[in-house]
């Protein structure tokens, strides 16, 4: 869609995202881990069930695209969480989540290797394609345990359209991880 390559999901990058919503979650706190160790994070918050939080924080992430200007490309506030998740150089992906004891969940997305790296905008947050949908792909099977990214036609093949996989296919991954 963004005329990024596929990315491929991480059990190690999942693994390293649970530890920190579960930290985050049993401390009620909401903030960036520190120690990323050459990993790029989004997080998003909700007072909502794990499910729909999911579907909103893609969505959320995705939106920041109309503030994102692609004739000046870099950094600007209010577009990271969009930058990030269309990063060219953004191989893998790693997603958990965790409920807060007060109620409400907490989301954790990790990269690798991580974008929004000052200077590399536009050789990493390329324009949208034209023609090709906003639409998640249809998915026919998940496979978070075996590190392969997720299988059906439309999904595998084309328009470098994985790349985007975090936009659609997440709120079925976190489903397939309840």
């Amino acid at each position: 869609m963004h005329q990024a390559p596929d990315i491929k999901w991480s059990a190690s990058l999942a693994s390293d995202a649970q530890k920190w919503a579960d930290y985050l979650a049993a401390n009620n706190q909401f903030k960036h881990d520190p120690n990323l160790q050459g990993q790029g994070e989004n997080l998003y918050g909700s007072s909502g069930d794990s499910q729909q939080s999911c579907r909103y924080a893609t969505t959320a992430f995705y939106n920041e695209v109309k503030d994102y200007d692609f004739d000046n490309p870099g950094f600007t506030k209010g577009t990271g969480h969009f930058t990030q998740v269309v990063w060219v150089k953004s191989t893998e992906f790693g997603v958990a989540k965790a409920e807060k004891n007060s109620g409400g969940t907490i989301l954790v997305f990790r990269y690798s290797p991580p974008g929004n790296y000052l200077g590399q905008f536009p050789e990493n947050v390329k324009p949208k394609v034209s023609g090709v949908s906003t639409i998640p792909p249809n998915v026919s099977t998940i496979h978070p345990d075996n590190s392969t990214t997720p299988t059906g036609s439309a999904v595998c093949h084309g328009t470098s359209i994985i790349h985007i996989l975090t936009i659609g296919i997440l709120s079925l991954l976190l489903q397939a991880l309840a």
